[in-house]
């Protein structure tokens, strides 16, 4: 048997008398590429460049609305246990709104809604007596708290705010960054007197409503140019 080294590569022969049984050439050079492949797999999976779940951007957790008031003395939705409740909020020019709902399929698909508009300036207590004021761009608003009661799209109740109630909002945070308001509200709503009385024996709320223990932190949609 004879062997002879060299730096990269070397033959071994194994031999039988003067018969060659058994010849591997160039062993160092296959092991050479052998050991640069498994070190490139490797270093693409660390990478993550193997991982096809990188394909898809990650979906960030949407922030929830988190917002509580009573009616009466009774945690709100007070329509039905079985009601959905959801609350919509954005600012626009000069007024930031704010509607609470809540809906529920029973007799009718009944819906009911506070809603709160106020001149909005920031931080700040604002009254939801009804009123109008000139917006920036010179048009005329009006401002204010209101409740409505509906059979889908037929309106069949108001209730407006009682004049010499406390009525009001207060906005204790407002980070415009991130579309975050935070605040306070309460106040008295009386029904409105309304031609449609064949819906009376549909109404959900008592003719005097006491909002109290209102508290929201809310992510608004900013609709400003």
């Amino acid at each position: 048997m004879s062997k002879v080294p060299s730096l990269f590569c070397f033959d071994i022969y194994i031999e039988i008398g003067s018969v060659n049984m058994f010849s591997i050439k160039n062993i160092n050079f296959y092991l050479s590429i052998l050991i640069w492949g498994v070190c490139l797999l490797v270093v693409l999976g660390g990478c993550n460049f193997l991982d096809s779940s990188n394909d898809e951007p990650k979906e960030e957790d949407e922030p929830e609305n988190e917002y509580t008031f009573k009616i009466d003395g009774e945690e709100w939705p007070t329509v039905s246990p079985e009601a959905e409740k959801k609350v919509e909020s954005g600012q626009a020019e000069d007024v930031l709104s704010i509607v609470f709902t809540q809906s529920v399929l029973e007799e009718i698909h009944y819906i009911q809604k506070f809603t709160l508009t106020i001149p909005f300036d920031g931080e700040g207590t604002y009254s939801l007596n009804p009123h109008e004021r000139e917006t920036s761009n010179g048009r005329s608003r009006e401002y204010g708290g209101r409740i409505y009661g509906s059979d889908h799209d037929v309106t069949i109740s108001f209730h407006d705010p009682i004049p010499d109630s406390t009525n009001q909002v207060t906005i204790t945070r407002y980070d415009e960054e991130r579309g975050v308001i935070e605040g306070t509200w309460q106040g008295s709503f009386a029904r409105r007197d309304y031609e449609r009385d064949e819906f009376e024996h549909l109404y959900r709320l008592p003719d005097t409503v006491h909002v109290t223990d209102g508290e929201f932190k809310l992510y608004y949609e900013d609709f400003r140019d």
